[in-house]
């Protein structure tokens, strides 16, 4: 016969256990109060029942409110407990980021398992099938959150990534590790929004004055651009080499863009 401590550990109920956690909880935002930069998880590998994120986010809606101080807070469990928090405004308004970690879609539909099972995530993988994750499955997990939940970061360290790094970006992701280096380029990132492409050969961020867009396999993409003089430069996706291609682009809307090199990245900044 097996004992799952597990059911012990998550016993909110229990009044020795309940006052170690929320110590433990407490101490934790105590010791990072001061740092802007120190995101806050429940754990690593949290395959953990719903019941015991919601106590953790008690314990931090009562220290920020006792403090007046903010702790970077993020959702990192399985999806049917992260859906469940996301969905109650008490909960959902605690959480500054979605961590997508411990589910993922894949080619044939999606892999979940469920929070509270006493099974670690590599104990899950054994009784589940992984499946495969391409580009067109990491950007719909980030992207559909990112449409629901605006006002919140988006991170995704579940299967396939790093090599989902453009992906999670192109979705609106937040902290890709997509190898370009020009500051300019993630500081005007950050001021796009997701334009929906309606295609998988090629996506786009945008605003009025520039856009970005990964291709993969496109040869005319259409923009909506304001008119004007744009400079374009081109990414390798893998290395991150810069190329100019077109110092000053004057165009005029509405415009296709006629890629040079199918599989790459291009980024229009208006000058």
């Amino acid at each position: 016969k097996r004992i799952f401590v597990a059911d012990m550990f998550y016993d909110v109920n229990h009044p020795v256990r309940r006052d170690l956690h929320r110590n433990f909880i407490r101490m934790n935002l105590d010791n990072f109060a001061d740092n802007p930069n120190v995101v806050h998880l429940i754990s690593a590998e949290f395959t953990g029942p719903q019941h015991f994120v919601e106590f953790w986010l008690d314990i931090i809606d009562e220290w920020e409110k006792e403090t007046g101080k903010k702790a970077n807070v993020a959702l990192s469990t399985t999806k049917d407990v992260q859906d469940a928090i996301l969905a109650n405004p008490k909960y959902r308004n605690i959480v500054d980021i979605i961590d997508i970690r411990y589910w993922h879609y894949k080619t044939d539909g999606i892999y979940a398992p469920e929070g509270g099972k006493n099974l670690a995530p590599r104990q899950h993988a054994r009784k589940m099938k992984v499946g495969k994750v391409t580009f067109k499955e990491a950007y719909k997990a980030v992207s559909e959150y990112r449409s629901k939940y605006p006002e919140k970061a988006v991170t995704y360290y579940a299967q396939n990534y790093p090599d989902m790094a453009w992906a999670v970006f192109m979705a609106g992701g937040s902290l890709a590790g997509i190898p370009v280096k020009d500051a300019d380029f993630l500081k005007d990132a950050t001021g796009m929004n997701i334009i929906d492409s309606a295609s998988d050969d090629f996506k786009l961020l945008g605003n009025k004055d520039g856009c970005i867009i990964y291709s993969q396999g496109a040869n005319s993409i259409p923009l909506e651009l304001t008119s004007g003089k744009y400079r374009v430069t081109s990414f390798n996706p893998k290395t991150g080499e810069e190329t100019v291609v077109n110092k000053s682009l004057k165009l005029k809307a509405p415009y296709t863009f006629e890629t040079s090199d199918t599989n790459a990245v291009y980024w229009f900044k208006k000058i």
